[in-house]
């Protein structure tokens, strides 16, 4: 039987073990993917270090935004989330959230699944479990309707470049961050997200240039980011659209970083504002970066970075939608797709992977390094 190769982590902090698994056994109900780029996201790194904020059953192979293609395919696997046919050979990715399809935010809020009550993510799920390959840091990715049958498949476009596929998990909760913001108000009456307005995103990592990617494709005006360092990151921002860049290596305080962003945009502040930063320090200063009236979305602190202190009469006085942007329901990635592959001529996607690893003990923990000192865009692990 062949091995597979794959990244375990036993607990909190602990180096990367290379451990091969044997490859399992596919029958009607299940596939084996085999991975082509899977990226390093920043709930990684918060699972690495501990900040999940609940319970997690280590050991754990990480990783869940993806490409691979289907090595092996049961029988009764014959299509995807949006009835397009599966075979072995096509290139796919699976979003990391299986719903559980029963509860009130899956039955009856449909597009609620991201915050299912009992919700399992790929990544999140112990390695101990037969067949343990539940992960993308590794060679290949099991998936079994028998064991969880609300598993979503979706098949990606035959032209694509493999790699670009991983772009899409990301993407899709960039979508939904600036989804959320319309739901503020009505456009027409300068609330709520709308065109020609003005939007502020903070951070200019991965997520951070994917808001600013789909706030540009939205028909926002004025694009401004908050981030460092120049190289690769503020630059690449500026190349997929945004209009400017605020260096906080230069602005180092914030009050700074505040007035600028009122010199940038008449002194009223960003119509809407995306903390992408993880950093809850980012959030007090970001609310002040607002315009009265308008609306915060904060997606960044995905894992639990602790408590940060704010005066919530500035949200009163200021008469501010605050927003929570967790992840994305399912069809989302249906968006993302469509919107990489309409815009394939217009951005160079491959551009955000700009640093690549191999599936080794060093070459992961280089990736994890290297995430972590915002010296990279996106880094990504090639087995």
């Amino acid at each position: 039987m062949n091995k597979v190769r794959a990244a375990l982590f036993e607990g909190p902090g602990s180096p990367v073990e290379i451990r091969e698994f044997k490859e399992p056994e596919v029958h009607k109900r299940s596939g084996l993917i085999e991975i082509k780029a899977s990226g390093i996201c920043g709930t990684d790194i918060g699972i690495w270090d501990g900040k999940w904020p609940t319970p997690l059953e280590w050991p754990l192979i990480l990783g869940h935004e993806f490409s691979g293609v289907i090595s092996k395919l049961g029988d009764e696997v014959r299509e995807d989330r949006t009835g397009k046919k599966l075979k072995e050979g096509d290139l796919i990715t699976i979003p990391p959230l299986i719903p559980c399809g029963k509860c009130y935010n899956c039955r009856i809020a449909r597009a609620r699944e991201n915050i299912c009550d009992e919700q399992i993510q790929y990544a999140r799920i112990g390695a101990a479990n037969p067949p343990h390959l539940w992960g993308s840091w590794s060679e290949e990715l099991y998936f079994d309707f028998d064991i969880y049958p609300n598993t979503n498949i979706f098949k990606l476009p035959d032209h694509w470049k493999v790699e670009i596929g991983a772009l899409v998990e990301p993407l899709s909760s960039a979508i939904r961050a600036i989804e959320r913001s319309y739901l503020g108000g009505i456009p027409f009456a300068r609330e709520g997200f709308g065109l020609g307005q003005t939007v502020v995103v903070q951070g200019s990592g991965t997520i951070g240039l994917l808001c600013v990617i789909v706030a540009r494709e939205s028909g926002a005006g004025k694009i401004i980011v908050i981030g460092s360092p120049e190289e690769p990151r503020n630059r690449l921002c500026r190349e997929f659209g945004a209009d400017y860049t605020i260096n906080i290596s230069e602005v180092t305080a914030p009050e700074d970083r505040i007035e600028k962003v009122k010199e940038l945009t008449n002194r009223r502040g960003g119509d809407v504002v995306i903390d992408c930063t993880g950093v809850p320090s980012a959030i007090p200063e970001g609310l002040e970066m607002v315009r009265s009236g308008g609306i915060y979305v904060e997606m960044g602190v995905f894992t639990d970075a602790g408590p940060v202190e704010t005066n919530w009469h500035r949200i009163l006085r200021k008469d501010l939608t605050v927003l929570g942007s967790k992840g994305y329901p399912p069809n989302t990635v249906s968006d993302a797709i469509s919107l990489i592959d309409r815009t394939l001529g217009r951005y160079p996607w491959q551009k955000i992977q700009t640093h690549w690893f191999d599936l080794t003990q060093e070459g992961v923990m280089d990736a994890l390094r290297t995430a972590k000192s915002w010296k990279c865009m996106r880094a990504t692990i090639k087995p």
